[in-house]
């Protein structure tokens, strides 16, 4: 864990969908603060005091979308970024092969945001609707997300 920092950790649920392109769950979602502020998004969140990244991915992931990750599910992390010095940031894969439960279909509200809805969506796609809106953590952890799947499924990175 990183005592000199907060950390964030974001986790992208995947899987190969039409034409063997990697697919993940995005979440619509906002702060409480701004509710009419929304953006897109994986599943994550601040860690808990005393949690770990990937206990906090787990339970981000499980608040977000209502999917629990498999006890035996090792999450691969895919990206590290501590060039904020408030917030220690992570980015996990994991499976849609390695969750269990059902994706939430209702508007919900979790500690910080509402939700308003979790969606798949192909990774290319998400990664033009992040560039839209111009989230840089996302930008580079779906970035991420991509050149790994691509080099375990074998396509151009």
């Amino acid at each position: 864990m990183c005592e000199d920092a907060s950390i964030f950790a974001s986790n992208a649920i995947w899987w190969v969908g039409e034409k063997g392109r990697p697919w993940i769950y995005f979440i619509d979602s906002a702060p409480k603060a701004t509710p009419y502020d929304i953006g897109s998004k994986c599943p994550g969140g601040m860690a808990d005091p005393g949690e770990t990244k990937t206990e906090a991915a787990r339970r981000e992931t499980f608040e977000e979308t209502g999917l629990v990750i498999k006890r035996r599910i090792r999450l691969v992390q895919v990206y590290d970024d501590q060039s904020n010095g408030s917030h220690h940031k992570f980015g996990f894969i994991t499976p849609r092969s390695g969750c269990r439960g059902r994706i939430r279909q209702t508007p919900f509200e979790d500690r910080r945001s509402i939700i308003y809805r979790i969606y798949p969506i192909a990774l290319d796609d998400a990664i033009d609707t992040v560039y839209q809106v111009k989230t840089k953590y996302h930008l580079k952890f779906l970035k991420g997300v991509r050149n790994h799947l691509h080099r375990k499924l074998g396509l151009p990175v």
